[in-house]
């Protein structure tokens, strides 16, 4: 049996305690599942109602964490990888997310360790 994740927000990330029984966990927003993670970490969106269970390795569910609402983005300040200064940046475009993006993306944006805005 896995434990009823105890989450906590800040801004628009969601994380909790990681259960040493849970093989993964099952982000719900708005109501509906979304995400199935291996990590304790979700990146949402402002106004989104999210609740997060832990799953057994027989696939059986916690019982949902206490809803929560997140809260608009946090800043994002001195973002540098450990390797950063010993490779060439080819200059993809990322999300706050840091999820590779097209170019044709809106909102808070990062290319080359700069971060920007594009409506």
């Amino acid at each position: 049996k896995t434990e009823t994740p105890k989450v906590n927000v800040n801004g628009n990330v969601l994380t909790w305690d990681a259960d040493d029984f849970a093989i993964c966990y099952v982000v719900t927003v708005n109501g509906k599942p979304s995400a199935f993670l291996t990590g304790t970490t979700f990146v949402g969106n402002e106004g989104d109602k999210a609740t997060v269970q832990s799953v057994n390795e027989h696939g059986i569910l916690s019982p949902m964490s206490t809803e929560v609402v997140l809260g608009a983005s946090t800043d994002i300040e001195n973002l540098e990888s450990s390797d950063s200064r010993n490779r060439k940046d080819n200059g993809n475009l990322y999300n706050t997310a840091g999820q590779r993006v097209t170019e044709s993306a809106k909102g808070i944006l990062i290319k080359k360790g700069g971060k920007f805005v594009r409506k």
